[in-house]
Formats: C-alpha cells, sequence, structure tokens
C-alpha cells in the first residue's frame, strides 16, 4: 500500500500498487497501481470510514475484475 488517507468532510483516498503472481512459476500476471478517491459526506469519523470503505470496495472490484479476465484467458 502506498497511502490511506483523507480529510474529515472532503475525500477518502487509496492509493495501492497490486500484483498477481503466481509464485509456483514464479510468474507475475498482473502488476497495477490503484488511485482511487471517495467523497465523504459529513465531517464526522462514522462518514470517513464509510469512504474508506467504499475505496476498499472500488479496489476489489478492480482485482476481481483482472482475475477474472486472466480465467478466461486462460481457458481459451
Amino acid at each position: 500500500m502506498v497511502s490511506f488517507d483523507g480529510y474529515l468532510g472532503q475525500k477518502a483516498m487509496l492509493d495501492v500498487r497490486w500484483f498477481i503472481v503466481d509464485t509456483q512459476k514464479d510468474k507475475t500476471y498482473v502488476s497495477m497501481q490503484s488511485a482511487i478517491t471517495e467523497p465523504v459526506s459529513s465531517d464526522d469519523y462514522a462518514s470517513f470510514v464509510s469512504a474508506q470503505s467504499r475505496a476498499l470496495g472500488k479496489l476489489s472490484r478492480v482485482i476481481a475484475d483482472e482475475i477474472n479476465a486472466l480465467m478466461a484467458t486462460e481457458q481459451n
């Protein structure tokens, strides 16, 4: 992870480098950097944590999409 921070009442920011690796074959299939920003709806910590959670959800979907694309490629 590069950074996971933000500002109350403004935004949550997630900036990560991530990889999909087959350690048995010593092969890297995907090497990416994702920068995700989510708005924070109010000045309280609950809203900030909710925005952080949405950012993690978006990252999870990006990674899942890459895994699905790799699986589809390997099946062909």
